[in-house]
């Protein structure tokens, strides 16, 4: 709920075949979802694309029947795409013209995190998925600046990137660095540097760089004594030196186990891998309490005139702690803030209602759908005509929290609201200095209206925020 909320992710995905299941849902009547009984009149590669992701939206796609959402027929959307449905949210190109009419029909999709990728993107955008990352410059280390947020301060550089003009204390921002991208004709491009309060020209190498999604400080109370800040950037199974987030996250935990108090940052994390999420979570509940309930499609096969039939199917599951948390006994304040989402909201709801944690910020972002990400097939786990040339992204997961409550499109209402991040730490530091007050509010009320196309097509914070989504992987 952009991996990344959950999401869903797979280079290579699986699909389970059930033998009993619940909630039976309707098929398509089309002959995209019977195995032997492919439509062989049309063998062009952008239509053969087009009915491998048909059938991949008849199977999987959570909205797809219950919102009656995709049309009976794939040639309902043959012929129609047009230079409109190149695009994804955040303006990367997604389809070239002989794959219009893939992206058009996922266009139709009012679900606003089911997208498609063209063969000619899809492993670049997979690749940004799959890390923690993005691209930036190589040869430097470099930590969140205080002076502004999305800055970043270059704590130590390589011999090489000091020969190219970097320095150790220069601030830079990661849209310098795309800029400098942009204009460049290598992976050595000019940009600017915030250098002893002015701006300096310097050359840079960019390359994608693999990051860090745990940091640990510390802050100190009115008493001097210092309190310990987690601070979760993004939940991904690539992250730091092939660690996962929650390697890192445990390594947190041990280093700050003599402390009755913790905080735990979640602002501006968009969420990730729930297979890195739903363990953290853990971290802090009893043996038997239960973090998360989710409701994901399936695929079953059923006989129908002779003949083997795929249809799309509704699996519930309890995802409960297996024994006492390394955590449990410690009292909890949570940060948040509107890009808190999908993982992110996993910990505030679940805490919040186990532990009772209080949560200090802004409402968050609301998002409580997961994706399932379908590229490659190279361990041959897939059907082939399930196996797309490009990359879909399909939204197939609905969570709750454990009493069946939502948060969907509505966020997660703070304890205490206060917009500025200064003000917010400190009235965590203070919460976690008494380790007293439980938490109080619940859900908003009011729909935020992140969730349609429409709303990405505006421009409006989906349109901007959703140039790297977020998914969970699965393996």
């Amino acid at each position: 709920m952009k991996k990344k909320f959950l999401g869903l992710v797979a280079l290579s995905c699986v699909i389970t075949f059930m033998s009993s299941c619940s909630d039976e849902s309707s098929s398509s009547s089309t002959n995209s979802g019977d195995v032997e009984n492919l439509d062989p009149a049309k063998e062009t590669p952008a239509y053969k694309e087009l009915n491998t992701n048909f059938t991949l939206l008849d199977l999987l796609y959570f909205y797809g029947h219950s919102r009656d959402e995709l049309a009976d027929d794939v040639d309902a959307y043959f012929g129609k795409g047009s230079s409109k449905d190149a695009k994804d949210p955040g303006g990367q190109t997604a389809c070239t013209k002989e794959y219009y009419d893939v992206c058009y029909m996922y266009n139709q999709m009012a679900d606003a995190y089911t997208h498609y990728y063209d063969p000619s993107v899809a492993p670049m955008i997979a690749e940004q998925m799959m890390a923690s990352g993005d691209y930036d410059l190589v040869g430097i280390e470099s930590e969140p600046s205080e002076i502004e947020d999305g800055l970043f301060v270059i704590t130590s550089v390589s011999d090489e990137a000091k020969e190219l003009g970097l320095r150790v204390g220069d601030v830079y921002g990661l849209g310098d660095v795309y800029q400098g991208m942009e204009d460049a004709e290598s992976d050595t491009i000019s940009m600017y540097v915030l250098r002893d309060g002015e701006i300096a020209e310097v050359k840079a190498v960019v390359g994608f760089v693999s990051k860090p999604t745990v940091y640990l400080h510390y802050e100190k109370n009115e008493k001097g004594d210092s309190i310990p800040v987690i601070q979760i950037t993004e939940f991904s199974s690539q992250s730091i030196d092939g660690a996962g987030t929650y390697e890192e996250f445990k390594k947190a935990l041990k280093q700050t186990e003599k402390y009755k108090s913790l905080i735990i940052d979640l602002r501006e994390n968009g969420g990730g891998d729930i297979e890195e999420c739903y363990p953290m979570t853990a971290e802090f509940l009893a043996k038997g309490d239960t973090s998360v309930i989710d409701v994901v499609t399936d695929v079953d096969s059923v006989k129908k005139d002779g003949k083997t039939k795929l249809v799309q199917i509704f699996d519930t599951t309890a995802v409960v702690a297996e024994k006492d948390g390394s955590a449990k006994d410690r009292y909890l304040v949570m940060l948040e803030n509107d890009w808190s989402a999908s993982c992110s909201e996993v910990l505030l709801s679940a805490l919040g209602i186990s532990k009772k944690a209080p949560i200090v910020g802004e409402l968050s972002y609301g998002k409580q759908i997961g994706q399932f990400y379908v590229f490659g097939n190279e361990e041959g786990l897939m059907p082939d005509f399930l196996v797309p040339e490009g990359l879909a992204i399909i939204t197939t997961i609905v969570s709750y929290d454990k009493n069946w409550g939502l948060f969907q499109d509505v966020g997660i209402v703070p304890d205490f609201e206060i917009s500025d991040p200064d003000e917010q730490m400190a009235k965590a530091v203070e919460l976690a200095t008494e380790a007293k007050y439980e938490r109080t509010a619940g859900y908003g009320k009011e729909k935020l209206g992140h969730f349609s196309k429409e709303a990405e097509r505006a421009g409006g914070k989906l349109g901007h925020k959703v140039v790297k989504p977020k998914y969970r992987i699965i393996r």
